[in-house]
């Protein structure tokens, strides 16, 4: 049942623990760097390096995003995250170290089912198309030709796609038949295309579908989501399931709210994303994470450290 995030005044003692074994806090914050002014970001950012004054009992924090490294990487810099945990990209189809984005691990979708969702999707004249390619290695820099996105529309060819990113424009699909993308993005504006064209998708063997808002369908490799991505960074990272909170918003966080040891949405989040949830908070992503991050140090600090006062 979906409980409302507590504070550490009003939880019960035994809830309260579960949280103190929280080692990791695993964030989606694709909108944040959009919908959030430097301020907001500058609070969430000092709240969540708090932990390098008390390390014993800080959390660590990663992301677990929709976007590209291009446009992830200002955020990244930003959080200055630690080395040793992977970060999660392409919703779940790349793993990376967050310094150097070094490729840990990489799902890809086959240049059949690649080829398949591009003529599905285009059969719209509303739609634009966007496939993801991602090389395998160290990046030297982001924006280089390690990662690219191909495009393909009948309306009008934008310079640059949500991540910021060059789109490299098809006239045909000859392209796919060499290219294996960890990702495609639909952009359907009009809401009856998206139906059609999502019950198009899920004729296709080889990938599966979520969304992160109304106008966008984004196609995954089958079996990859955050989810299973964010299990391989447990393993890698030698951290249990119940020592992972994650904190998400909208359809393309369910797999990971519901696997994660504590689930939690944001204020507005998707009726998906709350269905997969263990608790929600009243505040959006930045100040969702931040209070969850107080409640997780200080559950920590009640539980180990010895000078604690207890009832």
């Amino acid at each position: 049942m979906l409980k409302l995030l507590p504070s550490v005044s009003d939880v019960e003692l035994e809830e309260l623990f579960k949280f103190s074994k929280i080692k990791l806090i695993v964030l989606d914050l694709d909108g944040t760097t959009v919908k959030h002014n430097a301020c907001v970001i500058s609070k969430l950012i000092s709240e969540l390096n708090i932990k390098l004054k008390h390390r014993r009992y800080g959390v660590n924090i990663t992301i677990a995003t929709g976007r590209t490294i291009s446009g992830a990487e200002p955020l990244i810099n930003s959080l200055a995250l630690d080395r040793n945990i992977p970060i999660i990209l392409y919703n779940g189809s790349v793993i990376a170290r967050p310094y150097d984005y070094k490729i840990l691990e990489k799902k890809t979708i086959d240049t059949v089912s690649a080829r398949q969702v591009v003529e599905s999707s285009l059969i719209s004249n509303s739609a634009s198309i966007y496939a993801y390619i991602v090389k395998d290695g160290v990046f030297p820099a982001v924006n280089s030709s390690s990662e690219q996105v191909f495009g393909w529309t009948k309306g009008l060819q934008e310079h640059t796609d949500v991540n910021g990113m060059e789109i490299i424009w098809q006239n045909n699909f000859d392209s796919l038949d060499n290219l294996k993308p960890c990702a495609i993005l639909i952009h359907e504006p009009v809401v009856e295309n998206k139906k059609n064209t999502l019950s198009m998708l899920n004729a296709i063997v080889g990938i599966s579908c979520t969304t992160s808002s109304s106008s966008f369908i984004e196609v995954r490799p089958c079996n990859s989501n955050k989810a299973t991505a964010l299990q391989a960074l447990s393993t890698i990272s030698s951290i249990k399931k119940e020592e992972i909170l994650a904190v998400g918003d909208n359809d393309n966080d369910a797999e990971m709210l519901k696997w994660a040891g504590i689930g939690m949405s944001v204020a507005n989040a998707s009726p998906l994303a709350l269905e997969s949830s263990d608790y929600v908070s009243l505040h959006g992503v930045a100040e969702g994470a931040v209070e969850a991050l107080r409640l997780v140090r200080s559950s920590r600090y009640y539980f180990y450290n010895p000078k604690a006062k207890r009832d």
